[in-house]
């Protein structure tokens, strides 16, 4: 599961850095085109990218553009064998050997053992930063919230927002989710510079500034390994003034805007220049004093096309990002899906994902214990010089004693009458025999290790627990267990089919015991 989630924050890393890279170095154009709000809002579609998974941008019938059909010869065999007449010999074989194929692509790629030690760290890196600014944030609140009073009721200020004065801040900051807060220097300011502080915090109020940083910086805790989101959030914070300063002094008269600079250029005078966390600040950095000046200057005028220009390239930059995310995502996605189920018909389900390879269906070998309601009391594994040991027990006292050796093609078992996981019998090996020979040329495969994990053929899985116990359901049947394979678009491709009917499809030689006629 945690790998999957790494992957994808990898695909949304990689994504948001795509379009983010586009606006960098577009912004020489796009900052004398468009308007300062434009500038501040279009890094929002970097945010929405980083943070939301691509499938759930991306529509479904463009989800469907973006993966393959599923093959004839598999469309073939959709249906359950127990619905339909028996498919054609090979179909389903072919299917499989199509799979097979895929996975041993995948296999070149980087391993899960290796994405999951990446996938630890990267949690790990999450949960400090997000731990970090979280307490930071509190304590800076805690602080001003400690060390100010309450500020006389103005008009002016919006009846939700809390206002306060504070000797520790030389400069007024906006600060609060879901409690928004105004502090003010504790310093008496003069009516018209106050009028023009409110009216700059009041906007960045309106326009839910708070909200837009909070959401950089879950961007930051997630992605804290990708040095491109701190220049983003370097370019929200910049911009996030620069529009502001654009809406307080649009339709003011030059001696207007004039006073509103001097007045900012107070504010830097005595400020402290530094950026408070997850905060508005009227006096922000001197570094973008020139930026947001120029901008208070110059009087932006745009028209219809410009604005429908606007909003047409921010549309097709993000779909296109969506779009190659949604590519990357698919690359990454495994080509199927395997569910086994149980003889009852219902799916075990599995953490581990079974795989094909050679043709076979493998599944987690003490997984499919587990999952199928096996504990200690009545089932074993040991690991004994490069031997898998396996005790099955099968009340009231028939139980199997199974040998097998990662790689090896034979298996081995016996047996036993068992009272007890920890009965003697249980325990001796001395006397095991050879069950059936896999090394005739017959698809059982061997057993293999996976990302440290033990898998084997569901055929010989099936056989240890059903099979060579004779279990059987209520209508005295013998119990067997079912798989079936989806495509990475939910299409089913393979069953629901028992690997009993898969053989006889293929081979049409099984005995009564369940054994190929020719390797009895």
């Amino acid at each position: 599961m945690l790998n999957e989630i790494f992957k994808s924050i990898l695909i949304m890393s990689f994504s948001g850095s795509m379009i983010a890279l586009f606006w960098l170095i577009a912004k020489p154009l796009t900052r004398n085109l468009f308007s300062p709000r434009w500038q501040y809002y279009i890094w929002l579609t970097v945010l929405i990218v980083m943070i939301v998974p691509i499938s759930a941008l991306l529509p479904e019938k463009a989800q469907q553009l973006v993966t393959e059909p599923p093959d004839a010869a598999a469309s073939d065999i959709a249906p359950s064998v127990s619905e339909q007449a028996k498919p054609e010999v090979g179909s389903a074989q072919d299917t499989m050997s199509q799979i097979s194929s895929a996975s041993s692509a995948e296999d070149k790629k980087l391993p899960e053992e290796f994405i999951s030690y990446c996938a630890i760290i990267w949690l790990t890196g999450a949960a400090f930063f997000l731990i970090l600014n979280m307490t930071r944030y509190i304590l800076f609140i805690r602080t001003l919230d400690q060390n100010s009073d309450e500020y006389i009721n103005d008009p002016r200020i919006p009846k939700r927002v809390k206002a306060r004065r504070t000797d520790m801040l030389d400069a007024p900051v906006l600060v609060g989710l879901f409690r928004p807060a105004l502090y003010l220097p504790a310093e008496k300011l003069g009516e018209t510079s106050m009028n023009y502080i409110l009216m700059h915090e009041i906007i960045h109020y309106k326009r839910h500034d708070i909200l837009y940083k909070w959401t950089a910086m879950t961007a930051a805790s997630l992605h804290w390994f990708n040095p491109l989101v701190y220049i983003v959030i370097f370019q929200i914070d910049l911009e996030c003034e620069v529009s502001c300063d654009f809406e307080v002094t649009n339709g003011m008269s030059e001696a207007e805007k004039n006073d509103y600079m001097n007045m900012i250029l107070n504010m830097l005078s005595i400020s402290d220049n530094r950026t408070q966390f997850l905060t508005t600040q009227m006096a922000g950095s001197k570094k973008i004093l020139m930026r947001r000046f120029n901008m208070i200057k110059k009087k932006k005028i745009t028209n219809k096309i410009i604005s429908f220009l606007s909003v047409l390239i921010a549309i097709t930059a993000f779909s296109v990002t969506v779009f190659a995310g949604s590519v990357m995502s698919d690359s990454m996605t495994e080509n199927y899906t395997i569910n086994i189920i149980d003889y009852k018909g219902n799916i075990i389900p599995l953490d581990n994902k079974p795989f094909v390879e050679n043709g076979l269906v493998y599944v987690p070998l003490r997984e499919m214990f587990q999952k199928m309601g096996y504990d200690e009391t009545n089932y074993y594994i040991k690991w004994d010089n490069g031997d898998i040991r396996v005790a099955v027990m099968n009340y009231p006292g028939e139980s199997g004693l199974y040998k097998l050796k990662i790689g090896d093609p034979q298996t081995w078992f016996k047996h036993v009458i068992a009272y007890s996981i920890d009965d003697d019998s249980m325990h001796d090996f001395e006397n095991i025999i050879m069950g059936y020979d896999h090394g005739k040329p017959h698809p059982y495969g061997t057993p293999v290790l996976k990302n440290s994990i033990t898998y084997m053929p569901l055929r010989d899985f099936e056989y240890m627990i059903y099979r060579s116990l004779n279990k059987r359901d209520e209508n005295k049947n013998l119990r067997e267990l079912k798989y079936e394979i989806y495509d990475k678009s939910g299409n089913l491709i393979v069953g629901p089919i028992t690997y009993h009917d898969f053989m006889n499809e293929v081979y049409g030689k099984y005995d009564v015991n369940g054994y190929f006629a020719y390797g009895h």
